[in-house]
């Protein structure tokens, strides 16, 4: 039977092999069958995307906080699977898939045993992190495979490799450069070399393949120059996200929420531990180029995706940290004497079981079985429950894939849009609803799809939005009721150029206490009257 070695254990190809494809379908099918309703901020890239197929481009046309990769993938699966909702769960359920995968072949090596493997991996698909999530899985778990496969056979190729991992987790969003980086930087450090000379060599190598890589990207942007402010920007950005969602320790959460989050803490110190007890022991190691980069990658994670609301945060952080959990399981079988042996397994498997117990709890694991259908229907109703789940996606507005009882009461309003507007008419929203863009299929206003408060909040981004307002045809401008006032306290440069130019055309209930409220444009001329509305019409 063909096997390939991990890190000195042998695990057959076809078993493996086996073992990925069944991750992937399963993760791919799971996703899938249980997506009732994307997320609100799902739909945040998702106008990206949207704007982009309009032929707008991110940085140039509108503002970016450093996700272009992000807009683009979706766009691209738009315009593979069509314009609909179908294609970014399609797209979404794939990655994460993907995702299942890499996880399944790193654990896999760094255990030496395919049932840690899989094991594992079962983790980090039961703790259903959202699906715009997906590219942090999936970048920290091809990152430490391309980090060993640069340390076992260190040549110029798999360097670009390991370069070029780092400059796609940069576009998908710019601080997931700093996880893989930060890693590869560990790798390029710790694999053995002849000297510091060496070492110097491969980083500077390696930091000139990183900009020979992002020229491209760089000249989009208008130069290097204009990369590092984006770049600024975008910690200007990262850090006001950051402090509106920090996480207050003496606030958990759930018991479950508060095991995680210390167990996921405390693991990379372990796996540490662990190491620095062996090198003790032997003298050596020969993990140490292994798991080293690992222990960076989820300490850097660990603190900086886990972040308030732990239910969904962690997740964002599993892979990682499960790695190093499959390394230390992988140990515990080859501990001697044997009683020693059967205590670390032994160990291992509580520690399994209750991390088991805890990421079920977090991913609200039954629920989202229920869910899919499954077990109401049985496997045998598959291809029954596959039809169904894309007819909704497929649809503008089912109920079932709708994300917010706040969209509903604005279906009449989005039909009106397509009765009495086209798609060269823009929409301004003054806070967070980036959905309205998405379902009223239309482009946003000013450059800027959603306002956070104190984000690109300073003069030069709002004369930017300001200058784009005055060149586009915006004919409505729409906010909720309870975040406008905030809103233009906000934002007033931005807030005075909307009161002098648009004016209420009506309100539209979306809550007990909550309304969005609809400005009309004062210098667009209707041509008619929408007769089913009432509204201006302006087609």
């Amino acid at each position: 039977m063909t096997t390939t070695t991990f890190n000195g254990g042998d695990v057959s190809r076809r078993d493996l092999a086996t073992a990925a494809g069944c991750v992937f379908a399963a993760t791919l099918l799971f996703r899938y069958l249980a997506l009732t309703g994307f997320p609100n901020d799902q739909f945040e890239h998702l106008a990206g995307a949207q704007q982009m197929l309009f032929g707008e481009w991110p940085t140039r046309d509108f503002l970016d906080p450093g996700m272009p990769l992000m807009y683009t993938v979706s766009a691209g699966a738009q315009l593979l699977f069509g314009r609909t909702l179908f294609s970014e769960a399609l797209l979404d359920s794939s990655m994460l898939g993907l995702a299942a995968v890499c996880t399944l072949v790193g654990a896999c090596r760094v255990s030496r045993s395919l049932l840690v493997g899989v094991a594992v991996t079962i983790l980090s698909i039961l703790i259903f992190p959202r699906p715009y999530a997906y590219p942090r899985l999936l970048m920290t778990a091809v990152g430490p495979l391309a980090m060993w496969a640069w340390a076992s056979k260190p040549t110029l190729t798999r360097m670009a490799w390991l370069a070029a991992t780092t400059v796609v987790a940069l576009l998908f969003r710019y601080d997931y450069a700093a996880y893989v980086g930060i890693g590869a930087l560990v790798t390029l450090i710790v694999t053995p070399a002849d000297g510091w000379r060496p070492v110097l060599k491969r980083v500077a190598i390696f930091g000139g393949l990183l900009l020979l890589l992002l020229t491209p990207y760089a000249l989009f942007l208008g130069g290097y120059d204009a990369l590092a402010d984006s770049l600024l920007r975008f910690v200007v950005y990262g850090s006001r996200h950051a402090a509106r969602n920090a996480l207050r320790l003496d606030n958990l959460g759930t018991v479950y929420e508060a095991g995680l989050f210390y167990g996921f803490h405390a693991i990379p110190f372990v796996a540490l531990a662990a190491l620095i007890v062996g090198w003790i022991r032997r003298r050596t190691s020969p993990d140490w180029t292994l798991i080293l980069p690992l222990v960076a990658l989820a300490i850097t994670a660990n603190y900086f995706l886990i972040g308030n609301t732990l239910s969904s945060r962690l997740p964002d952080a599993v892979v990682p940290n499960l790695l190093l959990f499959a390394w230390l399981a992988g140990r515990a079988t080859r501990v001697t004497p044997q009683p020693a042996r059967w205590a670390a397994v032994s160990a291992s498997v509580l520690v399994f079981a209750l991390g088991a117990d805890a990421v079920t709890a977090i991913g609200d694991t039954t629920q989202q079985i229920d869910r899919t259908g499954l077990l109401a229907s049985g496997i045998q109703a598959i291809p029954t429950l596959i039809s169904s789940r894309t007819a909704e996606l497929t649809a503008r507005f089912s109920p079932n894939q709708v994300p917010d009882g706040g969209i509903v009461p604005l279906v009449p309003f989005f039909e009106y849009l397509d009765r009495c507007t086209t798609t060269d008419h823009r929409l301004f929203v003054a806070g967070y609803i980036p959905q309205i863009f998405v379902y009223a299929k239309r482009m946003f206003g000013g450059g800027e799809k959603v306002f956070l408060q104190g984000s690109f909040a300073s003069d030069e981004d709002q004369q930017f939005i300001v200058d784009r307002l005055r060149r586009q045809r915006v004919v409505f401008s729409l906010a909720y009721s309870d975040e406008f006032e905030p809103w233009l306290e906000d934002f007033p440069r931005i807030a005075a150029f909307v009161t002098s130019q648009f004016t209420p055309m009506t309100e539209i209930a979306v809550g007990q206490d909550r309304t969005v409220k609809v400005l009309v444009n004062a210098g667009m001329a209707p041509i008619g009257t929408d007769t089913a509305t009432g509204w201006p019409c302006y087609r």
